[in-house]
């Protein structure tokens, strides 16, 4: 497997990669000491089960989490059943079952759980009508070492597969908490997040400045190249007002190509600056060429409907001047 691509993977990706590996290094040592000590059959079953393991390493990139779980069900299966049926239960091959319902709960959806579940326990009981406890293949000195290493095993996988379980539950929790805060195209905040941001500074007391800022004649970038020219406009606007930005100031994405910029510190000279070195920034852009931005400033006052208006009018007053400039307007009774 290329290292550079498995850098790339997940951190989910990642555990179950080392975890194919670990399972695929136990098949392969163990098909070693079979084919050393003469065991062909049972070399015969791992090298299935290597195989099977080695094929199953390719899903993990395009994230195929259920079908590599069912197939490692299967395999186990079929495994035990021919291990315990030459060996016998002493071996404790069939402990293996015991990983059923964690594996299940991780990757499959409820009705698979509940049908693998319950074919692992019907199995894990009649496993012992199948095979008896010690068929005499192995010493049984032997057979004890063997029963030790499949319960090491067991465990192994057990607390792997938690810790899979805990990892898939925290990227979820990363993913979740992303989506609630940042638009996905262009990386800033989104229009609720930011709404209670801004609600939060008020009511602690802080002011500063409110910029809303649009893109000037936005349609004709979405008629001339398309939407996927238009988000690509939009990706490199966000990353224009990120490069002039630095906390505690906050951007969002306000709505369709409007952003809105919050700068809680800074004199207005500077903030008007700032704004138009944005500006300045959209105009240098290559492709698509003459593109503007128009942007409504104003400062922060104790209610937040009443700024975000006055931000908007600004904004309003800079498209009827001429767009691709920054209006100010002042709050009431500001000097």
């Amino acid at each position: 497997m290329n290292h550079a691509a498995t850098n790339a993977y997940t951190p989910l990706q990642k555990l179950m990669t080392r975890f194919l590996y670990l399972n695929w290094s136990v098949h392969l040592i163990l098909m070693i000491l079979n084919i050393f000590s003469g065991d062909w059959i049972l070399a015969s079953a791992h090298v299935v089960s290597t195989i099977v393991v080695f094929l199953l390493l390719p899903l993990v990139q395009k994230e195929q989490y259920k079908q590599i779980a069912v197939t490692q069900l299967v395999n186990t299966i079929v495994h035990i059943t021919i291990g315990s049926y030459l060996v016998g239960t002493a071996a404790g091959l069939h402990l293996f079952i015991l990983n059923f319902p964690v594996l299940t709960l991780i990757f499959l959806p409820l009705a698979w759980q509940v049908v693998l579940n319950t074919a692992a326990v019907t199995f894990f009981f009649s496993i012992f009508f199948i095979a008896p406890a010690n068929t005499g293949y192995f010493p049984p000195n032997v057979l004890q070492t063997i029963l030790t290493v499949n319960v090491f095993m067991v465990f192994t996988i057990f607390f792997i597969c938690l810790l899979f379980y805990k990892r898939m539950h925290d990227q979820k929790s990363i993913e979740l908490e992303a989506a609630e805060r940042f638009d996905p195209l262009t990386g800033l905040y989104n229009r609720r997040w930011m709404y209670v941001q801004l609600q939060e500074a008020l009511d602690q007391g802080k002011s500063g400045y409110l910029a809303l800022l649009d893109l000037d004649d936005f349609k004709k970038v979405n008629g001339e190249f398309g939407h996927t020219g238009g988000d690509h406009t939009l990706a490199h606007a966000a990353g224009i007002i990120k490069a002039e930005m630095t906390a505690p100031a906050m951007a969002a994405r306000w709505g369709g190509e409007e952003f809105l910029l919050y700068f809680p510190d800074g004199e207005q000279a500077e903030v008007e600056q700032a704004v138009r070195r944005m500006a300045l920034a959209m105009n240098e852009l290559p492709e698509p060429q003459g593109l503007s931005f128009t942007g409504g400033l104003t400062e922060v006052d104790s209610s937040l409907e009443q700024t975000l208006s006055r931000a908007d009018q600004a904004l309003i007053e800079g498209k009827q001047f001429g767009k691709n400039q920054v209006t100010f307007l002042p709050a009431p009774g500001a000097p």
